[in-house]
């Protein structure tokens, strides 16, 4: 598969409610923008060691990367190229 540009979007922690950090949420809002479906994006980031993982309701670390992607698709992104990168920290 060809794609015209591919972003990659660094994680930057969860608030206490699982929600993205401002910053973080201003990368994917850039991206959301900035991003056609002929574009990949990479959401890197497991969680951040700079605060303790957040934890869902099933009792599991929420993946920043996840967090990344529903926010995306949710503001209008195209999820038929995002990719998750769940490995660094």
């Amino acid at each position: 598969m060809k794609f015209d540009s591919v972003f990659i979007v660094l994680g930057g922690g969860l608030n206490e409610n699982g929600l993205l950090s401002e910053y973080a949420l201003a990368r994917v809002c850039y991206c959301i923008e900035n991003t056609s479906a002929a574009d990949a994006v990479i959401f890197s980031s497991r969680y951040s060691l700079n605060t303790p993982p957040k934890i869902c309701k099933k009792g599991f670390p929420l993946s920043e990367a996840k967090v990344m992607s529903d926010q995306y698709c949710r503001g209008g992104g195209k999820s038929d190229n995002i990719f998750l990168e769940n490995a660094s920290t």
